[in-house]
C-alpha cells in the first residue's frame, strides 16, 4: 500500500505486479486505517474541510474500494472524521458536523465491515466533542478524550472517558 504524507493525497494498493490506484487525488482521501489482520482497510474520501466524505472499504485482492458508510447512512449535515477498527470485522467511525470551525465530532458508530450493519457506540452532548479515541488493548473498551466547552464555546475542559464494549 502505498499514501503519501506530504503530496496531495491517493491510495495505491500492489495486486501482483501491478499498481492499481484505490483513490485518486481528486477523491481526497484520508489516511487510510488499516484492519488487525491487514486485509482491509477503511478510508474517508473527500476528507477535506467542510466537505461531506463517505467511508470506503477495500479488501485485499479487490480492484477497488467500495462504499461502506455512504452519505444515505450519515445524518444529516455530519461528516466522518476518524476511523479505528475495533477488530477485523467492525469499524468505529467518529462523526461530526460538517461545517463551522468548533469542533462537533459527537456521534460514534460501530460499522461492521461484511454486512454494512451500525449501531451507536455514544453520543456526547451538543456541548462536547471527542477528540481522541484508542482501543484498549484487549478490546474490552475504548478510551476517548472529550472537551466540555462552556456555554459561549469560547474555553474548554478535557476530561477522559471510557465505553464498555462488552
Amino acid at each position: 500500500m502505498l499514501a503519501p504524507l506530504d503530496e496531495p493525497p491517493f491510495i495505491k494498493v500492489k495486486l501482483g505486479d501491478e499498481w492499481l490506484e484505490i483513490s485518486t487525488v481528486d477523491e481526497y482521501p484520508s489516511s487510510p486505517a488499516i484492519s488487525p489482520d491487514q486485509r482491509r482497510m477503511a478510508y474517508i474520501a473527500p476528507y477535506e474541510f467542510e466537505m461531506a466524505g463517505e467511508v470506503y472499504l477495500y479488501t485485499a485482492g479487490d480492484r477497488e474500494g467500495t462504499v461502506l458508510l455512504g452519505r444515505d447512512s450519515i445524518p444529516d449535515k455530519q461528516t466522518p472524521y476518524r476511523l479505528m477498527w475495533m477488530d477485523e470485522a467492525k469499524l468505529a467511525v467518529l462523526l461530526g458536523y460538517q461545517y463551522g470551525t468548533i469542533p462537533s465530532r459527537r456521534l460514534l458508530l460501530a460499522v461492521d465491515a461484511e454486512t454494512g450493519a451500525r449501531e451507536t457506540i455514544l453520543e456526547v452532548s451538543e456541548r462536547q466533542d471527542i477528540r481522541e479515541m484508542a482501543l484498549e488493548p484487549d478490546g474490552a473498551g475504548i478510551r476517548l478524550v472529550v472537551a466540555e466547552y462552556n456555554e459561549d464555546f469560547t474555553d474548554a475542559v478535557e476530561k477522559p472517558m471510557r465505553v464498555d464494549l462488552r
